[in-house]
């Protein structure tokens, strides 16, 4: 019964059914004599071992379950305990699949030098694997730990030699959009050793055309650009078309396309993303890089017909999908971001007029409630960028103390 209860949550997971998906978790764990608080607390009572063999496998599936939900710090907390669980019962394979969700959950919480001690010792494990689906995203793993890391050759080697060992389709579109972020990592390096100008002097939300790339950051961003347009034919899954999709436009802006072909692909991504409705914080993280990205297009493309309205819209879409899910964390940079476009309309106006403008209040608004959602104390990662733009915009108010 709890085997089956924890299938049926990863196929209400596969819906997109996250009411559902947990119901049948919690149901699960409850059958075997555990509950989520038990968990939360690192108390995982003591259990035979065909209970725990049981046990493990729910663990797994209920990590995936808060991983989709876009709350990392949870599903690590389960992966470390299915580890554990699994060293108990001697079982190799289940450790390595453990460690591999846990690189998944360190690289979306920003710990990287933690996900880098990890991926030293599962290297070493791959070899004993005989799953081909469980080393497939093992090495994936790898590859997007050694970028974060920037072991950019490492990470480029792995993902290329998985693709070239044919995996299955479904597995092929995730790697490819994982060799794609590599390729454009490899592009912005090259580019950044020619960067002779202050970056920190620019707004955050304006943007310029690229200065004269090396040419081989140019056969980078190409690379990524092409890596993501395979993954885009390949995946059914809407996630992975709505990041290959946003991941290529940020390809071709930066390697200064902004043609009526990247003001297409913008305006399907944004159909895309509206017609999907992602109510998870990677659905508000997702809208906040499409109106980043519209606003470069809208500051670079010679085009008047590319308005300001659909780039608006969607940071306020992204604010109220923050809201709704009550994530402090997406509510933080939804209202930063806005207050973060604000600032920059603020500066538009003040070089045209000396007079005062609406947006620079609007702007100190947001920023102020975007700096309390975040709660320096607790989110510094994410704090520091809204006292950052607070001073910008105190300064040019004149209160420079």
């Amino acid at each position: 019964q709890a085997v089956a209860l924890g299938n049926l949550s990863l196929a209400y997971q596969a819906l997109g059914q996250w009411t559902q998906a947990s119901a049948a978790i919690d149901q699960s764990l409850e059958t075997l004599g555990v509950n989520q608080q038990q968990l939360d607390e690192d108390i995982v009572p003591s259990l035979s071992d065909p209970y725990l063999q049981v046990l493990v496998a729910v663990l797994d599936i209920d990590g995936q379950l808060w991983l989709r939900q876009a709350r990392p710090e949870i599903a690590l907390r389960r992966w470390r305990q299915s580890e554990k669980i699994y060293q108990n019962l001697q079982n190799s394979e289940g450790i390595i699949g453990s460690q591999t969700n846990q690189l998944q959950a360190l690289q979306r919480l920003g710990l990287y030098l933690q996900a880098d001690t990890i991926s030293s010792s599962l290297e070493k494990q791959l070899s004993q694997v005989e799953d081909p689906l469980l080393s497939t995203q093992a090495l994936r793993s790898l590859g997007d730990t050694y970028r974060a890391v920037g072991r950019l050759t490492q990470s480029r080697d792995i993902l290329e030699n998985l693709l070239a060992d044919g995996a299955s389709i479904s597995q092929n579109s995730p790697t490819y959009i994982s060799l794609g972020n590599t390729y454009l990592a490899l592009a912005k390096r090259e580019t950044e050793r020619q960067v002779t100008t202050n970056q920190q002097d620019r707004l955050p939300w304006q943007c310029s055309a690229p200065f004269a790339l090396p040419e081989t950051a140019r056969e980078y961003y190409k690379k990524a650009s092409d890596t993501y347009g395979t993954a885009i034919q390949q995946t059914p899954n809407s996630q992975h078309q709505i990041a290959a999709r946003l991941n290529q436009i940020t390809a071709l802006l930066e390697s200064g396309k902004s043609d009526a072909a990247v003001q297409t692909l913008w305006l399907e991504s944004y159909q895309l993303i509206s017609q999907q409705q992602l109510r998870n914080r990677l659905g508000v993280y997702a809208q906040i890089k499409l109106a980043k990205q519209g606003a470069c297009l809208k500051q670079l493309a010679d085009d008047e017909s590319f308005d300001w309205d659909p780039i608006t819209k969607t940071l306020k879409q992204a604010s109220a999908l923050a809201s709704e899910l009550n994530d402090s964390v997406a509510i933080s940079q939804s209202l930063g971001n806005l207050g973060g476009l604000y600032e920059y309309f603020s500066w538009l106006d003040t070089r045209l007029t000396k007079a005062a403008n609406p947006w620079q209040q609007a702007a100190l608004t947001l920023t102020v409630q975007a700096l309390m959602a975040a709660q320096p104390s607790e989110q510094p990662d994410i704090a520091y960028q809204w006292q950052w733009q607070l001073a910008r915009l105190k300064k040019a108010d004149g209160q420079t103390q």
